[in-house]
């Protein structure tokens, strides 16, 4: 039996339909979206902590004063993970309790490598700020991190790509790093890097000393120095971390070592280096950065981060500071493209497509592994007569997209 509706029905309903639309909009979602952001805060790598949330905080206030995603403000959400793994996978459990998703961290090596295992468990994507570890991006490869930092393979092939042209005469090098996976890794990519750039150049046999390995928190480097000094080596690569490394530089002077080496490849210290040795900063350092202000300065999210940094007392921006705004963006991106849904899957894969801009130019994932395509950038910090000290000589900038390996998700990374 058919059912006839009267024409004032018909018309109440569609008014009802019309009211309803009219409250959705009236009442649409205003509630901040939240991300999780853990970094150490506290203990031996605060430092890091502090200098990747000025960034975030940059970005987070940018964000906002655009009218943030759909008219939802972006707020963070903040813990103190004390650079402790335990530490950092409890803070993933009190951001879900909390309904947060979107993570930032893994601001050191170990929390990093710590937290990949939990994300599937806890429908998480995790943001990594600034471990280079090649295993994030090929054996424990997850659909649910994104490394924001170029990893260690990018980083020293482009080192060993600027050293071969611009010191094409250093044949023979030694290492300097922490007796750790991470200085272990960047001194076999560095030394096997830098022979494929010199190799079928006539004369151009570039030989190696063995790596000098130094324990983290040593202070006493004079031994590690002496063998250098005595050593043909004129090319020194150096990964020593934080006060290490400052020690190790300050050491080195009452041996001539800034004198017997012609160039010395620096890739844990950025503007610390010469904020401690101001005029005894040697002119041939050549620093790896995060991200290098010099060269961006045009950009006004940079200027503005480096006016935030300015703020803390700082003489030129930390690299560090870019890899908490650059994680900040792409969430932003990605919730823009979503539509401010923050289903983790719709996340996902619209980070896998969308392109941000950052204080490092526009950025994206590599789709395949889930790497951060930008730039790196090699800093050179020389002393001058200014009240600081020192100042920046000179910047140079290669793209990441000229020296990243082939992805691989999933295998481990093999050298030819």
């Amino acid at each position: 039996m058919a059912v006839r509706i009267g024409r004032r029905a018909l018309f109440a309903g569609a008014g009802v339909a019309a009211m309803s639309a009219r409250l959705r909009t009236t009442f649409a979602d205003t509630s901040p979206l939240r991300l999780g952001l853990s970094l150490p805060l506290s203990g031996p790598a605060q430092i890091v902590g502090a200098e990747i949330k000025i960034g975030a905080d940059v970005a987070v206030a940018q964000v906002n004063r655009g009218g943030g995603v759909n008219g939802r403000l972006i707020e963070l959400a903040v813990i103190d993970d004390r650079g402790d793994p335990n530490q950092a996978i409890a803070g993933l459990h009190d951001f879900v309790g909390k309904d947060i998703h979107l993570i930032i961290g893994g601001a050191l090596t170990t929390t990093a490598l710590a937290t990949a295992p939990t994300l599937d468990s806890l429908n998480i994507i995790f943001q990594v700020l600034s471990s280079p570890a090649l295993g994030l991006t090929h054996e424990l490869f997850n659909r649910r991190m994104f490394c924001d930092l170029e990893n260690n393979y990018t980083r020293m092939r482009s080192f060993a790509s600027f050293v071969t042209q611009r010191y094409p005469e250093v044949k023979t090098w030694i290492g300097a790093v922490s007796d750790n996976a991470s200085g272990n890794e960047a001194w076999s990519l560095f030394s096997y890097n830098l022979q494929q750039f010199h190799k079928g150049k006539a004369n151009n046999v570039v030989t190696f000393s063995d790596a000098l390995k130094a324990k983290p928190g040593s202070t006493d480097f004079k031994d590690i120095i002496s063998t250098i000094a005595a050593s043909p080596a004129e090319g020194l690569f150096t990964l020593l971390v934080g006060a290490d490394g400052i020690s190790f530089y300050q050491q080195m002077r009452a041996f001539g070592l800034q004198t017997k080496i012609k160039v010395f490849a620096e890739n844990a210290l950025e503007s610390a280096l010469p904020q401690a040795l101001k005029k005894n900063m040697p002119e041939n350092v050549w620093t790896f950065t995060q991200w290098a202000y010099s060269a961006f300065k045009d950009l006004p999210e940079a200027r503005e981060l480096a006016a935030a940094t300015e703020q803390k007392g700082e003489a030129y921006p930390y690299g560090l500071a870019a890899m908490g705004h650059t994680a900040v963006k792409a969430y932003a991106a990605a919730l823009r493209a979503t539509g401010g849904v923050s289903d983790t899957d719709k996340i996902i894969a619209a980070l896998e497509s969308v392109k941000f801009d950052t204080v490092r130019g526009n950025n994206y994932f590599r789709r395949e592994d889930h790497q951060n395509m930008a730039s790196v950038n090699i800093v050179n910090f020389v002393p001058n007569d200014s009240p600081q000290g020192w100042g920046v000589r000179e910047v140079v900038t290669l793209s990441d997209s000229d020296n990243i390996n082939a992805p691989t998700p999933g295998v481990a990374f093999k050298l030819e």
